[in-house]
């Protein structure tokens, strides 16, 4: 389906925009509205490379609706493309592992129950107290006694003993933790570990700078609104 007066080439349409261009129609900008392309730059860019392309309807209105439908997405591609960071150290990170005990206080509780039973032999316990006199030093019985039977001492209760645990505090990076017992370890990881070598690193940085998101932005949008029909004289009609 056609629109009327179309198909049209970009360098019809563009020269034409050319002589009533208001700034700002055809530039890109970033989520913070800073201009990334200006307008000469995004029609210059495809009149020189696309100018015998042809849409089927008005070129101004198609790259309104391509940014409706894409400039967000290529806001968020461009502000990771341009994001600081070195390429050799993109493996860095610090990693932490927090151990926490909290056991709550500890007690201990004895229980006694000892019986102490002493018994006498069969013929008991004698007790036989002597005295001598001044007219003779030979002792004799003065008083006996006799003690018979068992005594018995019992140890009875409980003893209660106990480990009084207060919490403590550790603060790791800017979180704090609470607990009887806390262990930290911070392991910091720098540079290269291994996964990818240095020169791989490099290699695929050098393949993204030198492929632009901005150049394959104007690309895209060519691929889905104009095509290419080519004269018998190779140039456009």
């Amino acid at each position: 389906m056609y629109t009327d007066g179309f198909p049209k080439t970009l360098n019809e349409q563009i020269d034409i925009i050319w002589d009533t261009l208001i700034d700002g129609t055809y530039s890109i900008k970033d989520s913070n509205n800073n201009i990334i392309l200006y307008d000469s730059d995004v029609l210059g860019y495809l009149q020189q490379r696309y100018g015998c392309y042809k849409t089927q309807a008005d070129f101004t209105n198609l790259w309104r609706l391509y940014n409706a439908l894409h400039l967000a997405d290529f806001q968020k591609a461009w502000a990771a493309w341009t994001a600081e960071y070195n390429p050799l150290e993109n493996y860095n990170g610090i990693e932490t592992n927090v151990r926490q005990y909290m056991d709550g206080d500890e007690t201990e509780t004895i229980t006694h129950g000892k019986t102490t039973t002493n018994s006498t032999g069969a013929g008991g316990i004698v007790t036989v107290t002597q005295v001598t006199t001044f007219d003779s030093t030979t002792p004799r019985d003065d008083t006996k006694t006799t003690n018979t039977g068992t005594t018995t001492a019992t140890d009875s209760g409980t003893t209660t003993t106990g480990k009084v645990k207060s919490a403590k505090n550790l603060t790791v990076g800017e979180t704090t933790y609470t607990a009887d017992k806390i262990e930290a370890e911070t392991n910091t990881r720098h540079g290269n570990l291994g996964v990818t070598t240095s020169q791989q690193m490099i290699t695929s940085e050098t393949e993204m700078r030198m492929n632009p998101i901005t150049m394959l932005y104007l690309d895209t949008f060519v691929s889905e609104y104009c095509y290419y029909v080519s004269s018998m004289w190779g140039c456009c009609e």
